[in-house]
Order: C-alpha cells, then structure tokens, then sequence
C-alpha cells in the first residue's frame, strides 16, 4: 500500500485538510447559498400555491356570478313575457270594447236611419195625399163625368187613400 501511496503521492495530511476544507466550504455553502436558496424556492412555492388558491377562489365567483347573471337574464325575459302577454291581453279586451262601442253606434246610427225614413216617408206621403186625392178625382171626374157626384167620389178616393194608410 505504501507504494501505492507514493505512485500516488497521497498524503494523510493533506487528505485530512481537505475533508476539514470541504465540510467547512460546505457549511459555508450552507449558510451562504443553499440556506437562501431553499427559503426562496419555499417561498416562491407558497406564492404560487397562493396565486392558484386566488385562482380558485376567482373561478369559484366567477362561475357564481354567471349563475346570478343567468338567473337574472331568465327573471327579466320571463317579466318581458309576462308584461307582453299582459299588453296583448289588454289591446284585444280594449279591441273588443272598441268594436262593441261601433256595433252599439252602428245599430243606433241604423235604428235612427231607419226612424229618420219612415217619418220622412210619413211625412211624404201626408205631403202627397191631398195631391194624389185631386189628382185622382179629376181623372176618375173625367172619366166618370156626371155619373158620381164630386162629393162622393171625393169621399170614396179619401177613404181608399185612408185605407192604404192603415197597411
């Protein structure tokens, strides 16, 4: 072994001196670098473990808020509905009125029509009768000369004109 040491030129106190240097270049590498180094990595990953948290948490609102919004969407058209149908429903009841109004004119303007006709044919033919009378006398007159006196055929054509009155 001791040639094996000198090929190698290994000496014990230089081997002790290094083990003495590297457990002392690694506990100053401990305190200076790793010690830092580990407490920013454990940092950084309580920071990301935080902004994912944060992340969640947002989602989880976001999606709640998009429900409420839905929700809310669906209250308003439903109301929209409802307040349509109530206007149709209320246009076709004041439709309904409005035509029951102009029937209701429509059948007084016709019965007042009517009224207003007759009396004016009444009226026409009070208008007429003393006419058509004498009209009829002086034909049935000339027709008839002296055989009816004028009285009675007066009376007769007044009867017949009374008569036709009555239907």
């Amino acid at each position: 072994m001791s040639a094996i040491q000198e090929a190698l030129k290994f000496s014990p106190t230089v081997f002790v001196f290094q083990i003495v240097l590297f457990l002392l270049l690694l506990q100053v590498m401990n305190q200076v670098f790793w010690k830092p180094m580990l407490g920013h990595l454990q940092t950084r990953k309580s920071d990301t473990e935080a902004q994912y948290a944060a992340r969640d948490d947002l989602q989880v609102r976001m999606e709640r808020l998009r429900a409420e919004y839905q929700e809310s969407i669906a209250r308003i058209e439903a109301e929209a509905r409802a307040s349509i149908a109530k206007a149709i429903h209320e246009t076709q009841l004041e439709r309904d009125r409005i035509l029951m109004e102009a029937r209701q004119a429509a059948d007084q303007a016709i019965k007042i029509g009517i009224e207003t006709a007759e009396a004016e044919r009444n009226s026409t033919l009070e208008l007429l009768r003393p006419q058509v009378a004498s009209a009829a006398m002086s034909v049935a007159g000339e027709a008839l000369g002296a055989a009816v006196s004028a009285e009675k055929l007066r009376t007769h054509i007044e009867a017949h004109v009374a008569a036709a009155k009555a239907n």
